[in-house]
């Protein structure tokens, strides 16, 4: 015995749908993980097909009905899990204060400061190590290029 899922019920879409153009190759009219909500449900032959209103996702035609979709291809969405976001938060930025020196006074800093890091033939990458390498040491950075200079002997 099939049950029809009531009209108005929200759905995912489990499958994408596709056809098949002239030229034999597959184009999906609805990808998978689309949403919508039933407008019309029927039996046939005693399979369950319905009538489908998208609210996320749409067709390679820009219709929003999707008509005759098996029962099999969707499955009931749970709101209560799936909420919409207003905003995503967002990642504080780091203060990384030892950016703003040159490369050159970077080096003699920490050379003179005995800091180690994983040198790299690639000059931003060496940078990129140099840099980390500061941040990790646990040094208090220098307010100006006077400052590196004195501090590197």
């Amino acid at each position: 015995m099939t049950i029809l899922l009531a009209e108005g019920t929200s759905v995912v879409f489990l499958n994408g749908i596709g056809y098949k153009n002239g030229k034999g190759q597959v184009k999906y009219d609805v990808k998978v993980g689309a949403k919508g909500t039933i407008k019309r449900a029927k039996l046939t032959d005693g399979r369950a097909f319905y009538d489908i209103e998208l609210t996320f996702g749409k067709t390679l035609t820009n219709q929003t009905i999707v008509e005759d979709v098996e029962a099999d291809m969707i499955i009931p969405s749970r709101t209560d899990i799936i909420r919409s976001v207003e905003e995503f938060p967002k990642k504080p930025k780091k203060n990384r204060p030892w950016r703003k020196f040159d490369d050159s006074l970077l080096e003699k800093f920490a050379i003179a400061n005995g800091i180690e890091w994983k040198k790299n033939d690639n000059p931003k990458v060496n940078r990129m190590f140099l840099v980390k390498a500061l941040d990790d040491s646990g040094l208090d950075a220098p307010v100006d290029e006077e400052e590196l200079n004195q501090r590197c002997g």
